[in-house]
């Protein structure tokens, strides 16, 4: 369920060393696909990006059932989906259908389980 992006040796020298875009398609009816469709539609058959802050490179990202979190190179966590139980970190309960800023200490590694959220800090 989570995937770590490495620099591979044969990446070209002007390609980053970590993930650029988070792209993600599927079923929708959990809102953990990082943005909302439009209407009523509830399926994603293609994929999609993800809107992240200006200048953020993911090198962790992990999906659950009702959620979706992923770790910058910076560390920062931003997680996004249903918030009951506070699987989030937000502080509150409430669904986030774009990835939110947790406030964390700086985040080495991220792990979701379906109602839960577990990160690994500095």
């Amino acid at each position: 369920k989570c995937l770590e992006m490495r620099r591979k040796k044969q990446l070209e020298p002007d390609v980053g060393p970590y993930a650029q875009e988070i792209h993600s398609w599927g079923s929708c009816r959990n809102l953990n696909l990082g943005y909302q469709l439009a209407g009523s539609a509830v399926e994603q058959p293609t994929p999609r990006l993800v809107v992240m802050p200006a200048g953020v490179s993911v090198v962790q990202i992990c999906c659950s059932l009702f959620h979706s979190a992923c770790v910058t190179s910076t560390g920062q966590v931003f997680t996004w989906g249903f918030g009951v139980g506070g699987r989030l970190g937000t502080g509150d309960e409430n669904t986030a259908l774009s990835p939110h800023l947790v406030s964390l200490p700086s985040a080495v590694s991220i792990a979701c389980g379906t109602h839960h959220t577990v990160a690994i800090t500095r």
